[in-house]
């Protein structure tokens, strides 16, 4: 049995190639290793099992169809898909909008956020906040959000796919986030339909989660 341990680490592209192709070589001959990589589509074309290893312990383990393609827990699809992530959480119906913005903004700067996609991302959690949050409803949903420990704003961001979601998730005796009033004339929604690749709500776990992607 041969051990790497991240062999291709600190080399240029060139020995990298070269490198791998040699391990490949040892592949196709039989020959079994266990090897330490951050080389995922390496380790996808040589392995047979992966292990994901996290906070000291096997995590994951699989085929590399599976680890890659259908990983289960949530670590390893944010590692496999290189997802960044931020999340702000909301306790109060007057809660502070500014450093909400303030935050959303640098997340948005340290990974290179088109001034569009920033400036839509901004519309559509300002939009969902007032559907949910709306003045008509503030202080019954204030009251849901203390008693149930608030609603959590994620943002989610794949390198790997380049696809931006935002989740927004609450305790499901707050019903719907997007809580449209009867007398409203529905522009928040249009402006979220208009903006997002797709729109999905459900409730799961006891939370209601809703699930929006910028186009």
């Amino acid at each position: 049995i041969l051990l790497f341990d991240e062999p291709t680490s600190a080399l240029d592209p060139t020995m990298v190639s070269e490198v791998l192709g040699v391990i490949r070589r040892l592949a196709n001959d039989g020959m079994t290793m266990a090897i330490v990589t951050h080389e995922m589509r390496f380790a996808r074309d040589v392995s047979t099992r992966v292990l994901y290893m996290d906070e000291g312990i096997i995590y994951e383990e699989g085929s590399p169809a599976v680890i890659f393609d259908h990983p289960t827990k949530e670590k390893t699809k944010a590692f496999i898909h290189r997802i960044r992530s931020f999340s702000y959480r909301i306790t109060d119906a007057k809660y502070d909008f500014y450093e909400l913005r303030a935050r959303m903004e640098q997340f948005f700067t340290h990974h290179f956020f088109t001034p569009k996609e920033c400036n839509n991302l901004n519309l559509m959690v300002e939009e969902t906040l007032q559907l949910c949050l709306h003045e008509a409803n503030t202080q019954e949903r204030s009251k849901l959000l203390a008693n149930t420990g608030g609603m959590e704003i994620s943002m989610l961001f794949s390198e790997h796919t380049n696809e931006k979601q935002l989740v927004f998730t609450a305790d499901q005796s707050l019903g719907s986030i997007l809580n449209q009033l009867p007398d409203s004339d529905g522009l928040s929604l249009i402006l979220l339909n208009g903006l997002a690749a797709y729109i999905r709500e459900e409730i799961a776990d006891g939370k209601v989660v809703l699930t929006m992607a910028l186009k």
